[in-house]
């Protein structure tokens, strides 16, 4: 067919080199003939199809006894240039001994002086169908993942292109049409004809004269260009195999070779978000800048054949990113927490199958800020912390805001454990009580002693005796509490008892000052300090302990007792006085609490 007709052209189907010109090629058909008839030793059958020149038919090879197929021009094609497409197809695939390109038997010329070749008879189906056909790819091939077939068949084609390239072979006509899937999987790159040798051939049967061919629907724009064969139109053409597999359809749509050429030089974009790694590698390849692309079919195969271990990676990558979805629509806070659950151990399996998965890294680190956020707005900064122990590498702002809260938190745990040791009546316990018993001994004895050297005493004054009571006191008490200011300065409990031990001599020294001024007696200054001390022992009672009732009462009706018979007071102070002892021994010996304890912070 002229260039002339090319614009009108079918461009799913190949455009084939004119290789008349080349005198080396003529050579080696001559030669071919030279060597006569070489069919004599097959018997042809059934026709198995058809291309854009050929015809194959079901034979037998006689000589082995075995199965095979034969591939003849069609008829009408006499001319040199089919001969010559046809030969050097079975040329080209004769020098290419791998598992991936179907066995050239035998290459010669009839009787009628045609071409033939004798090829291994595949019994299986062109990829173009299986493409189309999913049930079918499951049903004859048992594949439950039916993309991932087709990506291993293109990794088996990638690989023969990658002998092909080693050979110096470049095939130039890759598509879904010209690959054969057999029924055990074995996969086959068919239609060499159109080949070219990176090297020139002096047998003339490999070309390398640049020239217009190829299939416009795959064709790479260099090779509109007629540039000499490189393996990088390869390349381009195992990504316009990739965007069939990933899309369905030839990277170039247009219904013309303009059309086809125009698409060629344009960048290629596959739109595959469950890909991402496919949809990289096949853009890549599909570049119009040849440098751009992968280098070389060896390292498409290798990226291709990651893309296939990280599969598993990225479908367990979609389903958390499905879950987290969920997640940021959801008010419920325990199918929140369930969410980021799955989708968490979904991310974390992606990445222990493949550590460097950019979807599941982002994603995981994604959806862990947006909890950690959520946690903290929720208040609940220790499911926020853990989330920032598991994932470290989440935004500094956002560990910085979560170390803040943690300070605060901290602080005011500290602060409340401070209040609450500070009322712990533990602390101090034995201390409190020695310094009360020693007091005790001390308030009840001197009543007594008053008491029993009470005639003694006739014509002091009352208040000068209160006085100097109250200093011994004041003085006594002082020193006590100077012995023990370590335990009794650690809590509220035990800085208020000291307080109270203190006050009390104060006030009986105020009250002996005013006993001087009125020259109250002695019985009289003691009944005032009943009444004094039934006052103290009811503050006592209201603040510290309902138990100091108990002396609250005995000094207030000893008060009203002794107010009518004054010679009872000093024994009735020391009973008052035991009373009282006996009320705060009671209430701080050890194993035993002041008040109720108070309650926990997180109460």
């Amino acid at each position: 067919m002229s260039e002339e007709t090319l614009d009108v052209f079918n461009t799913r189907a190949t455009i084939r080199p004119d290789l008349t010109q080349s005198t080396s090629g003529n050579a080696a058909l001559d030669a071919l003939r030279a060597l006569g008839d070489r069919s004599s030793g097959l018997i042809l059958g059934d026709t198995l199809g058809k291309g854009g020149m050929g015809l194959v038919r079901l034979g037998e090879q006689r000589s082995v006894g075995r199965e095979v197929a034969i591939k003849t021009l069609k008829p009408g094609l006499d001319n040199e240039q089919a001969a010559l497409s046809l030969l050097r197809e079975g040329w080209v695939t004769g020098r290419l001994e791998h598992p991936n390109v179907v066995p050239v038997y035998d290459v010669g010329i009839d009787a009628a002086g045609q071409p033939f070749l004798v090829l291994k008879r595949i019994d299986g189906d062109v990829w173009t169908g299986l493409l189309r056909e999913p049930e079918a790819v499951r049903e004859t091939h048992d594949a439950q993942d039916v993309l991932e077939w087709h990506l291993r068949v293109l990794l088996s084609v990638t690989q023969a292109i990658r002998f092909a390239h080693d050979r110096g072979i470049v095939h130039r006509d890759l598509k879904p049409d010209n690959i054969m899937v057999g029924k055990f999987g074995e996969v086959y790159v068919l239609d060499w004809g159109i080949a070219a040798a990176l090297d020139s051939d002096p047998s003339g049967r490999l070309p390398s004269k640049n020239t217009l061919c190829g299939t416009p629907a795959y064709m790479a724009p260099e090779m509109f260009d007629r540039a000499h064969a490189d393996p990088q139109m390869d390349v381009y053409l195992l990504g316009g195999l990739l965007h069939e597999v990933l899309v369905g359809e030839a990277p170039h749509d247009g219904s013309t070779l303009s059309d086809a050429e125009a698409d060629s030089r344009r960048e290629v974009g596959v739109d595959r978000l469950d890909e991402p790694e496919l949809s990289t590698l096949c853009a890549e390849a599909l570049h119009p800048d040849p440098t751009a692309r992968p280098e070389g079919a060896e390292a498409f195969a290798r990226r291709l054949r990651d893309a296939l271990d990280h599969r598993d990676s990225g479908r367990l990558a979609a389903q958390a990113a499905t879950r987290a979805a969920a997640l940021r629509t959801t008010e419920d806070a325990a199918q929140r927490r369930r969410l980021f659950a799955e989708a968490r151990f979904a991310w974390q399996q992606a990445l222990e199958r493949w550590p460097e998965n950019p979807q599941a890294r982002q994603g995981l680190a994604e959806a862990a800020e947006e909890m950690v956020a959520w946690e903290l707005d929720q208040g609940e900064l220790s499911a926020a912390a853990a989330l920032v122990r598991e994932h470290p590498a989440l935004r500094p702002e956002l560990i910085e805001r979560v170390r803040t809260a943690e300070d605060e938190h901290n602080a005011l745990q500290a602060h409340l454990h401070a209040l609450g040791r500070d009322q712990d009546e533990s602390i101090g316990q034995r201390t409190r009580t020695f310094v009360a018993a020693v007091l005790g001994v001390a308030f009840i004895g001197m009543p007594l002693v008053i008491w029993t050297q009470e005639h003694r005493l006739v014509g002091y004054s009352g208040g000068v005796l209160g006085l100097g009571w109250s200093v011994a006191m004041l003085v006594s008490i002082g020193s006590l509490l100077f012995w023990a200011r370590d335990s009794l300065s650690k809590t509220i409990v035990n800085r208020s008892f000291a307080k109270l031990m203190l006050a009390v001599p104060l006030g009986q020294l105020f009250l002996a000052l005013v006993a001087i001024q009125n020259g109250t007696s002695l019985h009289a200054l003691g009944h005032d300090h009943m009444i004094y001390w039934s006052a103290m022992c009811a503050a006592t009672a209201a603040v510290v302990d309902a138990r100091m009732l108990v002396p609250t009462l005995f000094y207030a009706v000893s008060w009203a007792v002794c107010g009518d018979r004054p010679e009872w007071t000093f024994p009735v102070i020391a009973a008052g006085d035991a009373v009282l002892c006996a009320t705060l021994l009671a209430m701080w010996l050890p194993g035993l609490t002041l008040r109720r304890p108070p309650e926990s912070p997180s109460e």
